[in-house]
């Protein structure tokens, strides 16, 4: 069920978007999904090392985004 909602998104993504936009969009939306289940399922900590990285992983997404 999750690959057939993906795949979904994923086409309507990139009939909506740029491919260059829409694919920076997965990766960040990929980053924080895996983040969140990571936390919640996993009982991953989040640390100050972590938290760092998510936020300078969004803003390199930000600025390739932003012309």
């Amino acid at each position: 069920i999750f690959v057939a909602y993906y795949t979904f998104f994923l086409f309507l993504a990139f009939s909506k978007l740029d491919v260059g936009v829409a694919t920076q969009i997965i990766y960040i939306g990929s980053l924080a999904i895996a983040t969140i289940l990571g936390v919640i399922f996993l009982k991953e900590s989040l640390n100050v090392y972590n938290i760092f990285g998510f936020i300078l992983a969004a803003l390199s997404i930000f600025l390739l985004l932003w012309r």
